[in-house]
């Protein structure tokens, strides 16, 4: 189980001592090896924290390989990924990088003014032990300042990695909320787009379903089923403004939600619809065979005041099914019925 630590101060610290973990075990200071020493050295994790204990009392090594595992079995599929690893480890980054950068200037001024006292003293002979001493503390100096650079570029490097893996982060979301096959919105993409929408406006909903879907996939196949998903996706894509949404709920049904717009445009929309499906002419290569006619019902229904999106979805469904009983090819609004086409 995981907790999202709020305290800036002790996350700060927590991203401190993971940090230091890495160092002690020579871990290369990258998101995923930060993110499971994170998790372990704040206890959120039990299992984690039990599968790195046990390595660490058989004597194991804890390296990048054993990291990694960890990390897919752990930490890949938890939630706010971002918020909880990659903001804290950020805010490190720069911290340290501060803080080298820092002593570097520092020790620069101070190489810079052994120099001069190194030079100076090569006009006495009498002060040659203490002029080897300043040479070795100056060639310390530059040493250390040259580990140091290294140890920025690797830093600043992992700058590009938490980048790239945010981006990474943002494209697996996108993809979770979006429909593989007709790159429509899925299900859950639709509730997440609904929480933008002010409930105080007049929204429309209208469900689309495919006639007789069953029977094109019996006899035709399902590549050419999930075709004819596909064609009919792309008609309500080309047929909603950027304003709406349209997704595809699973199977062969489909919903659009027209954001401040009353059932009379969800009405003129919904027709469209049916009509351009239903002029769809589609032919099986490999038989030479026409496709009967597609066609899809539709119901529509309109949010009324204090009413959920679960009650809207529900009437347009009812609406959807009147449809379908009154012989489908057909767009009825709740409780009212359009003449057939």
């Amino acid at each position: 189980m995981y907790t999202t630590n709020n305290n800036y101060k002790e996350a700060q610290l927590l991203s401190d001592r993971a940090l230091a973990f890495m160092a002690n075990h020579d871990l290369i200071p990258n998101p995923i090896n930060y993110a499971v020493t994170y998790h372990y050295v704040s206890n959120d994790s039990t299992d984690l924290k039990s599968a790195i204990e046990k390595k660490l009392n058989n004597n194991g090594q804890i390296d990048n390989v054993f990291i990694e595992c960890l990390f897919n079995e752990h930490i890949c599929a938890a939630q706010n990924i971002e918020t909880f690893i990659l903001s804290p480890f950020e805010k490190t980054l720069t911290k340290t990088l501060k803080k080298i950068d820092a002593q570097i200037v520092n020790e620069k001024e101070i190489a810079f003014n052994l120099r001069k006292v190194n030079k100076a003293l090569n006009q006495f002979t009498q002060h040659k032990p203490l002029k080897s001493l300043i040479s070795f503390i100056i060639n310390l100096i530059s040493n250390s300042q040259s580990q140091r650079k290294s140890l920025t570029d690797e830093l600043t490097h992992t700058y590009a990695e938490v980048n790239l893996l945010r981006t990474q982060l943002n494209e697996s979301r996108d993809q979770a909320a979006e429909d593989i096959l007709t790159g429509l919105l899925n299900r859950r993409g639709c509730q997440s787009k609904l929480q933008s929408f002010d409930l105080s406006k007049t929204h429309s909903t209208i469900m689309i379903d495919i006639d007789h879907f069953k029977q094109i996939n019996d006899g035709f196949g399902h590549t050419v089923g999930d075709k004819v998903i596909q064609l009919i996706a792309s008609i309500i894509k080309k047929s909603i403004t950027a304003d709406d949404i349209a997704a595809r709920l699973g199977g062969e049904e489909f919903i659009i939600v027209m954001n401040n717009k009353p059932t009379k445009v969800a009405e003129l929309l919904a027709e469209k619809i049916r009509a351009s499906v239903e002029k769809l002419k589609l032919l099986q290569k490999h038989t030479n065979t026409y496709l009967p006619t597609i066609s899809v019902s539709l119901g529509i229904a309109e949010l009324n005041e204090k009413e959920s999106w679960e009650s809207l979805f529900d009437k347009a469904d009812r609406a959807m099914y009147q449809a379908k009983k009154l012989g489908r090819n057909r767009c009825v609004v709740i409780e009212q019925s359009l003449k057939p086409a």
